[in-house]
């Protein structure tokens, strides 16, 4: 890297591989597999993951870290599982990545029990019952993490033994410091345990520990499927986020500055958490293979890749690149024209937005472009702060924002007051 402290992140959230049951046309996936664990449609506008791997050689798209947030399958499927695994290796292989990350997520454990398995005759049938995690202990290369050496993938048993014992595991390199955490660690058959996430007692005191003898400043990345704290918006339910997810934060914010990457709830967003202005950054990434009701705004199939950094206080900084999927289109780079996460939006610098907008009507009349240039931080703003800071701009300094067709601004001029 030209920059030693920075990172480039390829994202993946809930792909959900299924493989079909003989007989079946169609699933709850576009991420559809035959029986027997092959694609069942290669055609990258009906295949996202086809389509993505289309994407990624077409563009020469390159990263450093690969993560996938978890729900690598759907409904505990172990073709699914095993296939989807296999895949992410070779994604991560041709993405020239240096390492592999994925949490656990619902979906990839046996979470609402064997009881229709096993049936009436528990002795006969005992092969269809294992331990929740036991499909995911037997993939291989060993999981989550991999290292990726020579072009080929290297699992890290100790990291796998860490995991699913403490339920929370770290890897570092240079430049970052990953925690990965098994959110799903306390998942059984009951609706009180399988719907929501986990951070106990034991993983609290094994991530002190770890982070107790990590004192130099790195890109710190806390990986994990659901998220650490609620996510309601287009009536998604507050009900599945991570009990003792303040514990957690307030863990996480006592040994630096962090970006949270998490999954489960299949739409785009990014925010900060709850508690002070050194809060960890929440990254939540949509699913690449679930069927969306792509007509509720800000509900769509998303691939990303974060450019991070830090900066001279330690302060974790980025820009997204974001690409949308649609049936019958493919792969597209987002736009602001819906709700949630789009190519070229940030997060990072916190900022007062009355003292932003209080910068930029100084600059006013000019194209937007000419302005990011007089304050380049602007290139770091979520697509929420986008928002409030419009309203914002046209409430307290009658400056209107004009967009073009893609939504972007495009020109800032004095409104008519």
């Amino acid at each position: 890297m030209e920059n030693p402290s920075n990172l480039r992140i390829a994202v993946i959230g809930d792909p959900h591989f299924y493989a079909l049951k003989e007989g079946m046309r169609s699933a709850d996936s576009h991420i559809l597999l035959t029986p027997k664990g092959d694609f069942y449609n290669l055609k990258p506008k009906q295949n996202p993951w086809q389509g993505l791997k289309e994407l990624l050689s077409a563009e020469k798209i390159t990263a450093d870290i690969l993560i996938c947030v978890g729900d690598i399958t759907f409904g505990a499927n172990r073709t699914g599982l095993k296939k989807a695994w296999q895949e992410l290796n070779e994604l991560a292989i041709l993405l020239n990545c240096k390492t592999l990350v994925s949490a656990t997520g619902n979906h990839d454990i046996m979470s609402r029990g064997t009881a229709e398995k096993v049936g009436l005759n528990p002795v006969r049938e005992m092969s269809a019952s294992v331990g929740l995690f036991e499909p995911l202990k037997l993939l291989d290369p060993a999981y989550p993490v991999v290292q990726i050496k020579d072009g080929k993938s290297v699992g890290n048993k100790i990291l796998r033994t860490k995991y699913f014992g403490d339920s929370i595991a770290l890897f570092e390199d240079d430049v970052s410091r990953i925690l990965v955490l098994n959110s799903c660690c306390e998942h059984g058959s009951d609706a009180h345990q399988y719907e929501r996430g986990s951070f106990p007692r034991s993983a609290q005191d094994a991530l002190s520990e770890d982070l107790n003898f990590s004192l130099t400043p790195k890109i710190n990345i806390l990986v994990c499927h659901h998220p650490p704290e609620p996510h309601s918006e287009h009536g998604l339910g507050g009900h599945d986020f991570i009990e003792n997810g303040e514990s957690l934060m307030k863990s996480l914010e006592l040994h630096g500055s962090w970006l949270v990457i998490h999954g489960h709830k299949h739409h785009g967003r990014i925010t900060y958490g709850k508690g002070t202005s050194s809060s960890p950054i929440i990254f939540a990434a949509s699913s690449l293979g679930m069927l969306l009701d792509t007509s509720i705004d800000g509900m769509r199939n998303q691939f990303y890749c974060l450019d991070v950094d830090i900066t001279a206080k330690a302060r974790i900084i980025g820009t997204v690149s974001a690409w949308d999927w649609y049936v019958g289109t493919g792969w597209t780079k987002s736009t602001p024209k819906k709700d949630g996460i789009y190519d070229g939006c940030g997060f990072g610098p916190r900022a007062h937005l009355e003292e932003i907008a209080a910068a930029i009507s100084s600059l006013v009349p000019s194209p937007w472009e000419d302005i990011l240039k007089k304050l380049p931080d602007l290139k770091y703003l979520t697509p929420d702060e986008m928002k409030i800071l419009e309203r914002r701009l046209l409430i307290s300094h009658d400056v209107v924002v004009e967009a073009n067709d893609n939504g972007y601004w495009s020109i800032l001029a004095q409104g008519i007051k």
